[in-house]
């Protein structure tokens, strides 16, 4: 009897070491998604303060603002720069990496002066690849939020 006790213990110690695995990728994919959600809810704030804001600017031109952390910044205008400055200020305030996000602001409708679309782009690095040395690169991707504000001046540019 004492026997088998001890083979029914070993072989739960056996099921606990193949469950333990499947565990711990169920625990780091939850925290993952949980971290993209946050970021893309951050995100979507950036680009929505962003394209509120540049609704705002009335001498905003035609041009198209980018601001590429890995390429040539465009910036044509200094209406434009105040709003790549406005954006920039919201993503330190929500804690977000100012030097890593891609930022694109464009007029879309050149007959009318309030319609704007800002796009923000954020990378995300998974949790997971912290463990993996980069052997999973490709995992590694980019949060794009785009807004489009069409809407009368909702406050002044210098606020």
């Amino acid at each position: 009897m004492n026997s088998r006790a001890c083979r029914q213990d070993g072989i739960a110690v056996i099921e606990f070491m193949l469950v333990l695995p499947l565990l711990f990728f169920f625990s780091v994919a939850v925290v993952d998604m949980t971290r993209w959600i946050m970021t893309y809810i951050d995100t979507s704030r950036v680009a929505y303060e962003g394209a509120r804001y540049a609704a705002g600017v009335k001498d905003l031109t035609e041009a198209v603002a980018i601001v590429d952390p890995y390429g040539e910044d465009t910036i044509p205008s200094e209406a434009h720069g105040k709003v790549v400055t406005r954006l920039q200020r919201v993503l330190t305030e929500q804690e977000m990496s100012v030097e890593s996000t891609y930022l694109r602001i464009e007029r879309t409708d050149p007959d009318t002066t309030n319609s704007v679309e800002v796009e923000v782009r954020v990378a995300f690095e998974p949790f997971a690849m912290r463990f993996t040395g980069g052997l999973f690169e490709s995992l590694k991707q980019f949060t794009i939020c785009r807004y489009l504000v069409t809407a009368p001046y909702l406050f002044p540019a210098d606020s």
